[in-house]
């Protein structure tokens, strides 16, 4: 029961990271949609409310599975005494806190219009500020933690980009519909932002690679080892239709072909994040490196 709710919690806690930090790239990328602005901020808001509730919830788990005592026993003051001022307290404590504050200036800046007189920059550097907590709270736990100052940029880099993409197919879906003229020069930016980000992507995981305690023949004969081989495909998989995206369908959209294609692809890459996602949580909270 631990391990699928830990698992849950995992990926609650990827979601809410990448919609947050997708939805404030996209306030940047789509700026000249301002129909689908504060549809993007909302969307960034939810991120917050999930990365955060799943944020407490993977701190109640882990006492939970110390004391196994049930679902009462999440909530031992003992253990969460003793938790708190680890590694795995800093990295709530960094998480909450980035949550916090990017879902304040976002809500604020929706629903506020004194706020929303103040420049978007100052608004959006706010809310990546936040994003910034959330993402070095990745660098505080796991197997590259306390390793090397190259490790943790290089995990900090590998959770950004993935976020980043993941986190921008919803508001990319969004802005594909009604056909909007300048939907073709918004997709031929992302895809030309997105090269050396995938790049550095790439780079950063076969260094992470590369740090694992054990030789890679043995990690890769392991269970922790399978599922990093089916997570590598699933980003393969991924990595093709981006291409796909980049060099057939929005050529497609530029000579005004509709969209209905593209369209399909993005909910392709939809499910594809979300099996990654669950990979990825399964790997950080069941399998560990041999």
């Amino acid at each position: 029961m631990w391990d699928f709710l830990g698992v849950v919690a995992k990926v609650g806690v990827y979601s809410g990271t990448a919609i947050l930090v997708g939805s404030i790239f996209c306030l940047w990328l789509l700026r000249g949609f301002t129909d689908l602005d504060r549809r993007i901020r909302g969307y960034g808001l939810l991120g917050c409310v999930v990365g955060a509730g799943a944020t407490a919830l993977v701190l109640l788990l882990q006492v939970g599975a110390i004391t196994d005592r049930g679902l009462l026993g999440m909530f031992n003051q003992m253990w969460l005494g003793i938790l708190w001022p680890t590694q795995v307290g800093d990295a709530v404590r960094w998480r909450m806190g980035g949550f916090f504050l990017a879902a304040l200036t976002l809500l604020c800046s929706t629903h506020f219009p004194t706020l929303r007189a103040f420049p978007a920059i100052a608004l959006a550097m706010v809310a990546a500020l936040g994003a910034s907590f959330v993402l070095l709270s990745f660098s505080i736990v796991g197997h590259a933690a306390d390793k090397s100052l190259l490790a943790e940029l290089a995990v900090v880099a590998h959770v950004l980009v993935v976020a980043l993409w993941i986190g921008s197919l919803v508001p990319l879906f969004l802005a594909s519909s009604g056909g909007r003229p300048s939907l073709a020069l918004v997709l031929r930016r992302f895809g030309s932002i997105m090269v050396p980000l995938v790049a550095l992507l790439v780079a950063a995981g076969v260094y992470l690679l590369l740090t694992l305690p054990s030789s890679l023949d043995l990690a890769f004969r392991s269970a922790w080892g399978g599922l990093i081989l089916f997570k590598m495909a699933m980003v393969a998989l991924l990595l093709a239709i981006a291409a796909h995206n980049r060099f057939q369908l929005v050529p497609a959209i530029e000579r005004g072909e509709p969209v209905d294609a593209f369209r399909f692809a993005v909910l392709f890459e939809m499910v594809l994040a979300v099996i990654i996602l669950l990979v990825t949580a399964t790997l950080s909270s069941v399998t560990s490196p041999p």
